[in-house]
């Protein structure tokens, strides 16, 4: 599997529930050796769980982390090598307000987001929104962990139909 790159599909969930692998799941030694894996919730309805928390417990229960997860030769992973994102701030200085209001969404995130939207065919914000819940490679470039909470398609089409328009940015 591994000279061949055949990703191996692991529900390590079901799997400790069956004990199918023993009392620990191998991921880790699996993904240490190089073997290419995929997580999938097995059927929902008998393990009772979905791929956010599979990625929880495997994180809870091993070594690995989200940078661990990601590809070392990753498209955001170059695009985040390759550009300085921090002047993102300058442009966008003075339509924040540090002492008013709720804490806000870091303006970063908000561009990344419309660049992954763009640079993955997605065709919404609500869509985008959604798959930066699901995907690890798009929580990574965003900054988030597999548990954190990610923004709400309403805050980002908020910010870009009143914060980031053409009269400000």
């Amino acid at each position: 599997l591994i000279r061949r790159e055949i990703p191996l599909e692991v529900c390590p969930i079901s799997n400790l529930q069956t004990k199918a692998t023993g009392e620990k799941h191998p991921i880790e030694g699996l993904y240490r050796l190089g073997l290419k894996t995929t997580i999938s919730p097995d059927n929902n309805t008998v393990s009772n769980t979905n791929i956010i928390e599979e990625y929880k417990r495997i994180l809870e229960n091993t070594t690995l982390s989200i940078e661990d997860l990601i590809p070392q030769d990753h498209l955001l992973r170059q695009i985040s090598d390759a550009v300085d994102f921090s002047k993102i701030y300058e442009f966008v200085e003075e339509l924040y307000c540090d002492d008013n209001g709720r804490p806000s969404i870091d303006p970063v995130v908000l561009f990344k987001m419309v660049l992954i939207q763009h640079l993955y065919g997605l065709p919404s914000l609500r869509r985008t929104a959604d798959e930066v819940y699901l995907n690890n490679a798009y929580r990574w470039f965003l900054g988030y962990g597999v548990t954190d909470e990610t923004p709400h398609f309403s805050t980002i089409s908020y910010n870009f139909c009143h914060r980031f328009n053409a009269d400000t940015i």
